[in-house]
């Protein structure tokens, strides 16, 4: 029998099984956002072969029994899960974490340290996992627990966004969304600095994304992005169908670096962080397009041959809009002789020199001159550099960090 009220610490190894009975691999943690005395589960983290750990989202859970979980479809994102600002996990962030209460029914306790031992979770006719009660110990002198008290979250003080450490600013704002209109999460970005925007929108989630943008989170399309220069048409048949009951992944296109759609209320997402991110739109003819245009790609025509089948879909290239966006500079793109020679035959106006005097590749002047010659004349491009210290709190940059993060650009026709 399923229930509808589970302490988190009875999840914790559960078999997660799909609606087949086919296993999908155990709950290691139980993320949740807290916001004043608003706390709700977001979902599970699930191990899945090879040690690799999943997010499943509350919203996909139809069943919890005292021996598994069953999922409400066998569809499952397999990206790895990683943890944003605003999101906590009860294990490993709360589970031990020292608070106060003022609970007018454990009088006992007030003005003394209490130890969070498990987390209540209680789901709502919104199919919605609340947190309404948390389950706290003392420890005697000797280090040993005493007995355990539930209490009202409402009456536990000390625990925010950020857990129960030092505030988070960003942490809190995050949280704060999950309690606004769409509307006023957008103008609220819409009123940050850019640096302040570009670092909260990096940690909202695609559902959270999909929120702002008005559109389901199964219209958010992505790319592998492989340096190639394939072109793929985003039909329906790509789209992830939203049901009541499920919470959809946004679906990624495989082996692309191109996106091209004449679908409504579908956005289309091209990740980099040094590479050229590339927006084109023809209003008249309803075609879009976002391309991934590396050097490799870039190279290899992905830019013209999007042009063109954006062409095979009714688009004109006077009336194309083109959007570039920030990417590594001349200056800053050192590369060696032969690399910037081939790459100027291929796309005649990439060669340069760097600041340093050596040789280098401005790809989005490559570009715009293939834009040029292609008829487009509606181009912008952001001039700043991803790989320049000076933007470092704005842009990931592969070349100047190694790993790093990606910048999103998104374009969708409403």
């Amino acid at each position: 029998m399923s229930t509808s009220r589970v302490y988190a610490g009875r999840l914790a190894g559960l078999v997660v099984l799909g609606p087949d009975g086919e296993s999908v691999g155990r709950v290691r943690d139980v993320v949740i956002t807290i916001h004043g005395d608003n706390a709700t589960a977001l979902g599970l983290v699930v191990e899945i072969a090879n040690k690799r750990k999943i997010f499943l989202p509350m919203l996909r859970i139809a069943t919890i029994t005292g021996t598994d979980i069953t999922t409400t479809s066998s569809s499952v994102n397999l990206r790895p899960f990683k943890s944003r600002s605003a999101e906590l996990t009860i294990f490993e962030d709360l589970i031990g974490s020292k608070v106060h209460t003022d609970d007018p029914g454990h009088e006992e306790l007030h003005g003394k340290v209490v130890e969070i031992t498990d987390v209540e979770l209680t789901r709502s006719r919104r199919r919605e996992w609340k947190i309404r009660n948390l389950a706290v110990t003392q420890r005697s002198r000797l280090g040993r627990k005493t007995s355990i008290d539930v209490i009202p979250i409402e009456h536990i003080q000390g625990l925010h966004a950020s857990g129960t450490g030092a505030v988070n600013q960003d942490a809190e704002l995050i949280a704060s969304f999950q309690q606004m209109r769409n509307a006023d999460v957008a103008n609220a970005l819409v009123e940050m600095d850019d640096a302040r925007r570009n670092k909260i929108a990096s940690e909202l989630d695609d559902e959270r994304l999909a929120d702002v943008l008005g559109l389901d989170v199964g219209r958010l399309v992505f790319m592998e992005q492989i340096h190639s220069p394939n072109v793929t048409e985003v039909t329906a048949d790509h789209l992830v169908a939203s049901a009541p009951a499920e919470a959809p992944a946004s679906p990624v296109i495989e082996a692309t670096d191109a996106l091209i759609t004449t679908l409504r209320g579908t956005a289309l997402i091209v990740l980099t962080a040094d590479c050229v991110p590339v927006l084109l739109s023809d209003e008249d003819a309803g075609v879009i397009a976002a391309v991934h245009a590396g050097r490799m790609g870039a190279r290899n025509g992905i830019l013209r041959r999007t042009i063109v089948r954006m062409e095979d879909l009714g688009a004109v290239p006077s009336n194309i809009h083109a959007l570039l966006g920030a990417a590594a500079s001349g200056e800053n793109y050192e590369v060696p002789q032969a690399m910037a020679a081939d790459v100027e035959s291929k796309l005649p106006g990439s060669a340069t020199t760097t600041a340093q005097g050596t040789h280098g590749l401005d790809i989005r002047a490559g570009l715009t001159r293939q834009l040029l010659s292609l008829g487009v004349r509606s181009i912008d491009a952001d001039p700043r550099c991803t790989i320049d210290p000076e933007h470092a709190d704005r842009f990931f940059s592969y070349r100047r960090e190694g790993t790093t993060g990606r910048q999103a650009g998104v374009v969708w026709m409403p």
